[in-house]
């Protein structure tokens, strides 16, 4: 909410609800969040400047807030983007694009428990250098994507994908599963599918060989009620990299209800928004 800020907006960051039955948005918690995702009762949603992890009740009413980093013992960059949990092992996993590591908390006392390195990059250097984002876990894999798998993003090299750890196997690293992506965000598995956003590209797959959706601006958030997806979008923080690639950068903020069969969607813009990072169906 901060004027002259790269990512200000008039509303400022929070946790909003969009009524798309009267197309209303209304602000519930004012934060600088990222992603959400349920777990058991509640949701868990990563405050990345605060370094916390807010805890709400169904009916978003904040609850508890826990730090990513208490004692700032393991020296946690502010950067904490994805988040997902474990039902059976009972864990939460939280990805750092600061520092390139996936930490991994107890869901009861929230203990810090274990941290996966992506690379050994950071060491190296000091700062993240693969961009890794958004996390989900189907059975016992971990799915991450980032921008760099090479880690060279700063470089101008963007070669983004969606890398797979082996939660019983996390000593032998990870795997990619899909390359070739432009800044990539929001993987997720809907109807036995691992769907995910090419951002830049403004392209949404289900698998890795079906261009399920294409749009026209920088798109982040993806979620699914059984018979609609929904995509999120915002106004474009890298629309130079487009000039002279794209024929039509939309720089809206907001979200498509997406028919995936008939390619038909409706657009909910947001004017006084400036990003939008994840999208969740209330029930």
């Amino acid at each position: 909410s901060e004027k002259g800020k790269k990512r200000y907006s008039r509303f400022g960051g929070g946790i909003y609800v969009c009524n798309t039955r009267e197309n209303e948005l209304e602000k519930k918690i004012p934060g600088h969040f990222r992603q959400i995702v349920p777990v058991e009762e509640n949701y868990f949603v990563v405050e990345y400047v605060e370094k916390r992890i807010y805890v709400l009740s169904k009916d978003l009413k904040k609850l508890d807030t826990l730090p990513l980093d208490p004692d700032n013992k393991h020296q946690e960059q502010p950067n904490g983007c994805g988040i997902t949990y474990h039902p059976r092992l009972k864990q939460i996993f939280v990805a750092n694009a600061g520092s390139d590591t996936i930490n991994i908390y107890d869901q009861k006392n929230f203990k810090l428990i274990d941290t996966i390195h992506f690379s050994e990059k950071y060491n190296l250097s000091g700062n993240g250098q693969h961009h890794i984002n958004d996390i989900c876990i189907v059975g016992d894999n971990l799915y991450v994507s980032y921008f760099s798998i090479s880690g060279n993003w700063k470089r101008g090299v963007l070669d983004g994908g969606i890398s797979e750890f082996n939660l019983n196997k996390l000593e032998k690293g990870h795997q990619q599963v899909v390359d070739g992506l432009w800044m990539p965000h929001s993987v997720e598995f809907f109807d036995g599918n691992l769907c995910y956003l090419d951002s830049m590209r403004g392209e949404f797959y289900i698998g890795n060989q079906k261009i399920a959706g294409k749009f026209h601006g920088f798109i982040r958030g993806l979620s699914f009620d059984g018979r609609f997806y929904y995509v999120g979008q915002s106004e474009d923080m890298y629309m130079g990299r487009l000039f002279g690639v794209s024929e039509n950068i939309m720089v809206n903020a907001g979200l498509y209800l997406f028919d995936v069969t008939t390619k038909v969607s409706r657009f909910y813009s947001f004017p006084f928004i400036m990003n939008i990072h994840d999208l969740m169906i209330l029930p």
